[in-house]
Order: structure tokens, then C-alpha cells, then sequence
């Protein structure tokens, strides 16, 4: 649970972000949550996917927060702050997570490769103070 410096640190620095990088993560969250994972790049099922696992992997912190790390590390920001990658910088979100889930698309598989810097999570401390 956040205690109450968290909270009211994320809440001050929350206007800093733009309404459409708000969108774009919040979207983001949404079609992962419910497994929505289309993509014109490849050949998603939902049908047969093992929820178990899906479940599993989404409700796992690490998974989760690299993931999302995954994404947020893709997307740029244009000149107007607008979001100029989202289907990208989705996709690239997607196969990271898709990794954890599906034994038949494997780390080692995904093209291109992750670089360590795709996969750099924030210091989510400086959201404490």
C-alpha cells in the first residue's frame, strides 16, 4: 500500500504529464488487462490463451512494472507533448509481456532483440518523496 507522502508526490507530479501520454498509458493497461493484444505484426489468439498463466504474469509485480517499462522506454513525445509511437511502443510492450506468457514465443525469438535499455525500469522512489 502507498503511504500518504507517496500518494500525495504522485498526485502533485501527475499534471506534469500530458492528457495524451495519460491516455496512452492508461490504454495501454486496458488492452493488457483483458488480453487484447492484436496486432497486425503477428498472430495473437485470444482464444487460446492459458489464462491462468496470463493471469498469473499480469498479476506478478516484476512482470508488470518491466512491461510496462518496456513500453513507457518506446514511447517518444513529439514537440506538443502528443504521443507520436503509441501503436509501436504497444506492440513493443506486448511482445516483452507476450514472452512471459506464451511458451512458444520465447525471449530468444523476439526481433528485434530487447536492448538493456528497453528494459530499464524508472526509480520509482523519486514518486516517494
Amino acid at each position: 500500500m502507498l503511504g500518504d507522502g507517496c500518494r500525495s508526490g504522485i498526485r502533485s507530479r501527475m499534471h506534469q504529464l500530458s492528457d495524451d501520454l495519460k491516455g496512452t498509458i492508461v490504454g495501454f493497461l486496458i488492452l493488457l488487462s483483458k488480453g487484447l493484444l492484436d496486432d497486425e505484426r503477428w498472430d495473437w489468439d485470444l482464444d487460446n490463451c492459458d489464462w491462468s498463466r496470463y493471469q498469473s504474469a499480469f498479476s506478478d509485480p516484476t512482470i508488470l512494472r518491466t512491461t510496462i517499462s518496456v513500453f513507457l522506454n518506446k514511447v517518444t513525445i513529439d514537440d506538443r507533448g502528443a504521443v507520436a509511437n503509441y501503436k509501436d511502443a504497444r506492440f513493443r510492450g506486448f511482445q516483452y509481456f507476450r514472452t512471459m506468457i506464451d511458451s512458444k514465443y520465447s525471449f530468444a525469438a523476439v526481433l528485434p532483440r530487447f536492448e538493456p535499455s528497453e528494459m530499464k525500469e524508472p526509480d520509482w522512489c523519486i514518486w516517494e518523496t
